[in-house]
């Protein structure tokens, strides 16, 4: 396998196993994503560089920022937006 298939490749088996999570317990753990986040920008950092590392790091504010502005201006509690006009039962 390249380097450049390692990232997406850890991408999946996250976003595999958050969906599996997600399913099950109806939640994802910030013990999943956070640790996810971090390693995906530290790869981003060893794999390209100096600008790979702030690339991985705008990419984590500007999900950051979309989330909060969404459960901002939401009627749902926060995270919940994701679900369109259903609204579960947490």
């Amino acid at each position: 396998m390249h380097s450049i298939q390692i990232i997406p490749a850890l991408a999946v088996a996250v976003a595999v196993c958050a969906a599996i999570s997600d399913v099950k317990e109806r939640r994802i753990p910030n013990l999943l994503t956070y640790p996810a986040l971090a390693a995906g920008v530290a790869l981003q950092g060893v794999l390209h560089g100096w600008r790979g590392l702030l690339l991985g790091l705008g990419g984590g504010l500007l999900c950051h920022v979309s989330i909060d502005v969404f459960d901002r201006l939401s009627w749902r509690r926060p995270g919940h937006f994701l679900y369109g006009g259903f609204r579960p039962n947490c």
